[in-house]
């Protein structure tokens, strides 16, 4: 009998050969869709700023964020991030709080703008395909944006610092994502829109998800734009499919 594990492999390889479409779907279409427009603005958001934020704890916070991601959360020191910042370790106390505090502060903020960005987009007025089309997107501006905090959620999942009450779960968002997806799923099916059979409904919906936040993966060497369509002749329409 095969278990649930061993339908891992060979439903991920399925979405990226055959893709999830029921039939596939042009670029101009998904380009104009209401879930592809809400990405675009939520991303953009990401880009402002507090008018009151004080220079000198957006510099700290873009220096431990850089630490952390280089150096690992356990491996760093108040004092390696006062180092690089160049500010006395006394004064990054007094800016910053505790080591566990200032992960918390960064991760926050990194979670807020990713579960803020999925939720439009699963929102939306737009067929579930389109919708999937647009997480990728999101995806993909998350790996390229927030690199550094990618590798602490991914460092976190591996070996977690101490337990604090101001601990944050890097992976709190996960759950939420997962029941979109397999609503998506399901909604996709329902409208002959999705095709993406085998193997109980939660497994292939982790694996869809795993996908979409695969799809940022070759965005350091192709691009945002060349990562969104690489996702979309695999993901979306299979690799097998390409002339």
């Amino acid at each position: 009998l095969t278990t649930r594990g061993e339908l891992v492999p060979e439903l991920r390889i399925k979405i990226l050969l055959h893709g999830i479409a029921q039939r596939s779907p042009e670029d101009s279409a998904l380009d104009r869709s209401k879930a592809l427009r809400t990405a675009r603005r939520a991303v953009e958001s990401w880009d402002e700023k507090m008018d009151d934020a004080d220079e000198r704890l957006t510099h700290l916070f873009a220096v431990a964020r850089a630490e952390f991601g280089r150096r690992g959360y356990e491996s760093t020191t108040m004092r390696d991030i006062a180092a690089s910042a160049g500010m006395s370790t006394g004064t990054v106390y007094r800016l910053l709080g505790s080591k566990d505090q200032l992960l918390f502060d960064i991760m926050s903020s990194y979670s807020q703008k990713v579960v803020a960005a999925w939720d439009a987009v699963v929102r939306s007025d737009s067929p579930p395909l389109a919708k999937i089309d647009a997480l990728t997107w999101v995806a993909i501006n998350v790996v390229d944006r927030f690199s550094n905090e990618v590798r602490i959620s991914l460092a976190w999942m591996r070996q977690s610092p101490p337990s604090t009450p101001t601990s944050p779960s890097l992976g709190a968002f996960l759950p939420a994502q997962l029941r979109h997806v397999r609503a998506l799923m399901a909604a996709g099916a329902k409208t002959r829109e999705i095709l993406f059979e085998g193997g109980p409904a939660d497994i292939r919906a982790r694996c869809l998800l795993e996908a979409i936040w695969g799809a940022g993966s070759p965005v350091t060497t192709a691009g945002i734009r060349g990562a969104h369509a690489l996702a979309r002749e695999t993901v979306l329409r299979g690799a097998a499919t390409l002339d």
